[in-house]
């Protein structure tokens, strides 16, 4: 089974002799890959926000969800910076004026900020927990 597979430089995790593969694979997996992406990217406006982004499954999970948005631009960089871009433009552009982004993006629904309430709360003492800002480590792998 393979671990990892480095499809160009950088960011490439060691690998075991048994796990790496002939030129000809590797050129297929990133075919592969570069396929699914294209085939899962969807565009459009919705009340005057423009967006596009990678599906995950275009017909069971149409939506926008924060982690894959950020996985799918680490990976668009390898085969189109634009779009890896404007995958991560549009999951900025689902943020409220806080700065919160929801787990999950409904494009196919209107942008009021109503939909973009912050996560409960409970007791006053309380603090949301924190979740690693993966947008900014995803901005940074995708560059300029």
């Amino acid at each position: 089974m393979l671990a990892a597979i480095t499809l160009t430089g950088g960011d490439s995790t060691d690998l075991h002799d048994h796990d790496r593969v002939s030129g000809g694979e590797t050129a297929r997996v990133r075919e592969r890959c570069s396929e699914t992406l294209a085939r899962n990217w969807t565009s459009g406006e919705r009340d005057g926000v423009e967006f596009a982004y990678t599906c995950p499954s275009p017909q069971r999970y149409r939506w926008q969800w924060y982690w894959d948005s950020c996985y799918c631009a680490i990976v668009w960089r390898r085969f189109d910076r634009d779009r890896a871009r404007n995958e991560l433009c549009t999951l900025l552009r689902a943020a409220r004026e806080d700065g919160f982004i929801g787990h999950t993006i409904f494009w196919d629904g209107p942008v009021r900020a109503a939909h973009r309430r912050p996560p409960r709360m409970g007791p006053a003492r309380a603090r949301p927990r924190g979740r690693r800002p993966f947008v900014a480590v995803a901005a940074r792998r995708v560059g300029p």
